[in-house]
């Protein structure tokens, strides 16, 4: 047989092959793709299934990370009351529940700690240097230092005490036990335009021994009308002063007028005074009375 006759037999076998496996290849070949990519399902937006996805969280997983790390029994318990405060605490949503108005749900804040690795320090070598060698000196031959020559003895200056200061003699304190005297010196009446003015001249006297007296701790006061319970406090003029050295004798001299008065009429006048040692005393309460001519009249 020719080279020809076999290359047709050849052949032929092939297209035989071909179209009897042409069915069990597609029968087994798997079926082509659909092209329609939308779902069947309904779409469902509930929060129902959410819910029930999440699972409870155990604060004691926290607790035994840090265990593992070797931290404390106090710092654990505390890093368990910070966590479970932090989940406690709502956290506003953006999104509604729903479109009927209802409030929409509100989260709980987590906080993921974050365990902190402790760098372990690796040691460092430390170098070592070989010393050179040192050249040795040689010992040079010198001549021995002059002998120091000898200085005179410094003289000692010895410091004479100075004189002890005497002690002044300390003032002997005054003891004032008197109280304070008024006398009444002179009563002066005016007019004042349509209405009078009355005037009283008074001293004052602390005996020795004295403290003295200070010029704001002398008033003198009006009781007018007479009976009327109105009471007068008018300016003083004048003060006083030891007659000697601090602790004799303390004069004073003072001054004060009234205006307003009213002619036919009655008023009352006192004098108080109060020493630098507390004893005050309150003299006159003498009873004048304002005549037609404004003259100062003691009844």
């Amino acid at each position: 047989m020719s080279k020809f006759a076999y290359f047709l037999l050849f052949a032929s076998f092939l297209a035989l092959i071909v179209v009897a496996g042409a069915p069990i290849i597609s029968r087994a070949s798997p079926p082509m793709p659909s092209m329609i990519l939308r779902s069947k399902l309904k779409a469902d937006y509930g929060s129902e299934y959410v819910e029930a996805l999440l699972s409870p969280l155990r604060v004691s997983l926290v607790s035994e990370v840090y265990h593992d790390q070797a931290v404390s029994v106090e710092e654990i318990a505390a890093i368990e009351n910070n966590l479970i405060d932090m989940l406690k605490s709502p956290v506003p949503t953006a999104t509604a529940r729903d479109f009927e108005g209802s409030l929409p749900h509100t989260a709980t804040t987590t906080v993921t700690i974050t365990p902190t690795s402790t760098s372990t320090s690796s040691p460092t070598s430390t170098s070592t240097s070989t010393p050179l060698p040192t050249r040795t000196a040689t010992r040079t031959i010198t001549k021995p230092p002059p002998e120091p020559t000898k200085k005179p003895g410094t003289p000692t200056i010895s410091l004479t005490p100075s004189d002890t200061p005497t002690p002044t003699k300390s003032p002997t304190p005054i003891i004032d036990i008197a109280d304070p005297v008024v006398h009444l010196n002179r009563l002066r009446g005016g007019q004042d335009g349509s209405e009078c003015r009355l005037t009283i001249d008074f001293g004052v006297e602390d005996p020795a021994p004295s403290l003295g007296v200070e010029d704001s701790k002398v008033v003198l006061k009006f009781e007018y009308p007479n009976g009327s319970g109105n009471y007068l406090y008018p300016s003083l003029t004048g003060g006083g002063d030891w007659q000697g050295v601090p602790g004799t004798k303390w004069v004073g001299s003072y001054s004060g007028s009234q205006s307003g008065l009213s002619p036919d009429s009655e008023i009352t006048a006192w004098v108080r005074v109060t020493d630098n040692a507390g004893h005050f005393v309150s003299a006159l309460g003498i009873v004048l009375e304002i005549d037609s001519s404004c003259n100062a009249l003691r009844q």
